[in-house]
C-alpha cells in the first residue's frame, strides 16, 4: 500500500513541475544560415573546349577517343577535318565514358572533331578510394573475361593515327672518295595496304632514284639513270567480316614463310578465328633490279593456324605456319620447298620465332636446309631484357634474303645475343656480342662490348649513350661511340654521334688495316604531324698521314598521310 502511495505522489510532483519548467526554459534559436564568402562560393561551370580524333576505321564506321565525357550522346552528328580541311561526318552510335562509335564512310584514323563539355566541380569532394579487397575482386574480373582476337588495321591505337601514306624526297652528295663527287636523288612511296572502298585495298613501295653526278670508276649494276625500283605494287580485298582475301600484282605474300614476293597472285579463306588456307602463285622478279623475269615462277600452297592458351595476362598465343609447293629459278633450277615456322609470345615475359626452309630437286643443300633462323626474347624480371638469335644459310641464294639485296651472301651461320638491364629508371646497362662464320671461306668474325644508356640527363630532355665493341677474328680491331640526343619537344630533334675505329693489320687482311674518327649529326624537324624534314651530316678523318677525309651530307623531306 505504500509503495502504490509513492507512486501517486511522484506522479502527481511530475505532472505539476511540467509548466513551470516549460516556463523557464527559452525556445530553441533556429541556426542562422551561413554568410556567403570566397572561400564557401561553389565555382561556375566550366566549358572545356577540346579536339577528338578517330583511333581506327572499319568498312562503315569510326571508333573516336571521345565519349559521354565529353558531351557526346547517341545520334549526334559530327563534323571532322584532315589536315585542316573538311573530312566528312558521321553519325555516334554506341557511346561509353570515354569512347564512341560513329558510324559513317571516308573517315580515317587521325581526323580530328571538335568538342566541348561541361566541367563542374563537385561540392562533396573526391570520392573515397576502393578499398584492397574491392580492388582485387575487379582485377579477377578483369581477367577471367576473354578477348576475341582481331585482326591489326594498321591504325595506332595509342595515337590515332595510324601510317597509311608515305612520301619522300632525299638528296645525297658523297665528297673525298676516288673519282670526284658521287650525288644521288631518291623518290620513296610507300602505301601500306590502304582501305580504299569497303575492303578493297592497295598496296605499294616504289623507288625512283637518279646519280646526278656518278664517276666513271663507280661500281654499281645501275649504269643508267634514273632507274625505277617496284617492290610490291597490288590491289586486293580483305576485310575483318570476310573470311575471304585476294591480292593480285606485285604481291608481298603474307602468310609464306621464305617466299617474299611474287608477280601472280594469292587468296586465303579464314575457317573461324584461328585458321587459314590459301595458295599462290606467279613469277619470281629478279633479285637485284626487281625487273620481270619469265624464266622463274613459283606456285603452290600455305595454310596457318593461331590459338592461344590460358588468359589474362599470362595467356600464351601460339602461331604455326606451313608452306609447300615448287619453284623455278635462273640458279637453282627447278625444286620442291617446304616452309615451316612457328611463333610463340607468353605475355610479356617471351617471345620466340622459328622458321625452316627445305628444298629438294636439281640444287639441294646439306641435308636439304637451305635455311633457318632462331630469334628468342626472354624478360625474367621487369628490369631484365635478354635477346638472342640464330641464322643458318645453307644456300648462297635463298628467298630469305630481303628483296633488292645485292649480295645475298654465302653459305654462313651467323648468332647475336644481347641483354639491358634498368640499374635505375636513369641509367641502363647492356652488352652486346655476336660471331659469324663463313663456311665457303673459312672466315670467322666475332665481336662483344659493353653499352651505358642514361635516358634523361638531370631531367632534361637529352639522352646519352657510350660503348665499346672488341672486334677478334679475320678483321682485327675496335671500336667505341658515344650518342647524345636533344628531344627539346615533338617537332625539334638533334642526334649527334662520334665513333673512333681501329683496325690491325694481320695476316689474311692486308690493306684493311687503319685508324680514323667518325661524326654523325642529324637534325629532325616535325613542324605538322604529317611532315617531317631531317638533315644529316656524316664524316670520317683517317687519322694516318695523307689519308683524305671521308664525307656526306643530305637532306630528306617527307610526308605521313
Amino acid at each position: 500500500m505504500r509503495g502504490r502511495t509513492r507512486r501517486l505522489l511522484l506522479a502527481l510532483t511530475l505532472t505539476l513541475a511540467t509548466p513551470a519548467q516549460a516556463r523557464k526554459t527559452p525556445p530553441p534559436k533556429k541556426p542562422k544560415p551561413p554568410v556567403a564568402t570566397k572561400s564557401t562560393r561553389q565555382p561556375r561551370p566550366v566549358v572545356v573546349s577540346t579536339f577528338g580524333e578517330v583511333n581506327s576505321v572499319t568498312a562503315d564506321a569510326a571508333y573516336l577517343n571521345r565519349g559521354t565525357a565529353d558531351g557526346l550522346q547517341p545520334g549526334q552528328t559530327l563534323t571532322f577535318t584532315r589536315a585542316g580541311k573538311p573530312g566528312g561526318k558521321c553519325t555516334v552510335g554506341a557511346v561509353s565514358e570515354h569512347f564512341s562509335r560513329c558510324e559513317g564512310v571516308g573517315l580515317k584514323a587521325g581526323d580530328r572533331f571538335a568538342v566541348g563539355r561541361v566541367s563542374e566541380p563537385s561540392p562533396l569532394g573526391p570520392a573515397p578510394l576502393p578499398s584492397d579487397a574491392e580492388l582485387a575482386r575487379r582485377a579477377m574480373v578483369v581477367e577471367s573475361n576473354t578477348w576475341r582476337l582481331r585482326d591489326f588495321d594498321g591504325a595506332s591505337a595509342s595515337s590515332g593515327a595510324g601510317t597509311r601514306v608515305e612520301a619522300l624526297f632525299s638528296h645525297t652528295t658523297y665528297a673525298g672518295a676516288p673519282g670526284g663527287t658521287f650525288g644521288v636523288q631518291r623518290i620513296d612511296l610507300l602505301a601500306y595496304d590502304v582501305d580504299v572502298w569497303k575492303g578493297l585495298r592497295v598496296g605499294a613501295d616504289l623507288t625512283v632514284l637518279n646519280f646526278g653526278a656518278k664517276p666513271s670508276s663507280t661500281r654499281t649494276i645501275y649504269q643508267q639513270s634514273p632507274v625505277l625500283l617496284v617492290r610490291q605494287l597490288e590491289i586486293g580485298f580483305r576485310r575483318a567480316d570476310v573470311p575471304f582475301s585476294a591480292y593480285l600484282g606485285r604481291t608481298w605474300l603474307r602468310a609464306t614463310s621464305g617466299l617474299m614476293v611474287i608477280d601472280g597472285a594469292q587468296a586465303a579463306w579464314r575457317f573461324g578465328e584461328g585458321f587459314e588456307l590459301g595458295a599462290y602463285g606467279g613469277l619470281l622478279p629478279e633479285a637485284a633490279r626487281l625487273t620481270i623475269t619469265p624464266s622463274q615462277w613459283a606456285a603452290g600452297a600455305f595454310a596457318r593456324a593461331r590459338f592461344s592458351l590460358g588468359s589474362g595476362a599470362d595467356a600464351t598465343l601460339v602461331q604455326l605456319g606451313l608452306r609447300g609447293g615448287w619453284s623455278l629459278r635462273d640458279t637453282l633450277g627447278g625444286r620442291a620447298e617446304i616452309a615451316l615456322n612457328g611463333s610463340v609470345w607468353k605475355g610479356n615475359t617471351l617471345d620466340a620465332q622459328l622458321a625452316v626452309e627445305l628444298g629438294f630437286g636439281q640444287t639441294q643443300a646439306v641435308a636439304g636446309i637451305d635455311a633457318a633462323r632462331l630469334d628468342v626474347g626472354w624478360r625474367p624480371t621487369e628490369r631484365l631484357r635478354l635477346n638472342g638469335a640464330v641464322r643458318y644459310r645453307g644456300l648462297p641464294l635463298t628467298a630469305l634474303t630481303e628483296v633488292g639485296t645485292l649480295s645475298p651472301g654465302q653459305r654462313a651461320l651467323h648468332s647475336d645475343l644481347g641483354f639491358a638491364w634498368e640499374l635505375t629508371p636513369a641509367l641502363y646497362l647492356g652488352a652486346q656480342a655476336g660471331i659469324a662464320s663463313d663456311f665457303d671461306s673459312g672466315l670467322l668474325q666475332a665481336r662483344i662490348g659493353p653499352e651505358l644508356s642514361l635516358p634523361r640527363v638531370a631531367g632534361l630532355p637529352l639522352s646519352l649513350s657510350v660503348g665499346y665493341l672488341e672486334e677478334a677474328g679475320w678483321v682485327r680491331g675496335r671500336h667505341a661511340y658515344a650518342q647524345i640526343s636533344v628531344s627539346a619537344s615533338s617537332y625539334f630533334r638533334v642526334i649527334t654521334r662520334a665513333n673512333w675505329f681501329q683496325q690491325q693489320l694481320v695476316t689474311g687482311n692486308v690493306g684493311l688495316a687503319g685508324h680514323e674518327l667518325g661524326t654523325t649529326v642529324a637534325l629532325e624537324v616535325t613542324p605538322w604531324r604529317y611532315v617531317k624534314g631531317r638533315v644529316q651530316f656524316m664524316g670520317r678523318a683517317p687519322l694516318a698521314a695523307g689519308a683524305p677525309p671521308l664525307g656526306s651530307v643530305g637532306f630528306q623531306l617527307g610526308g605521313t598521310f
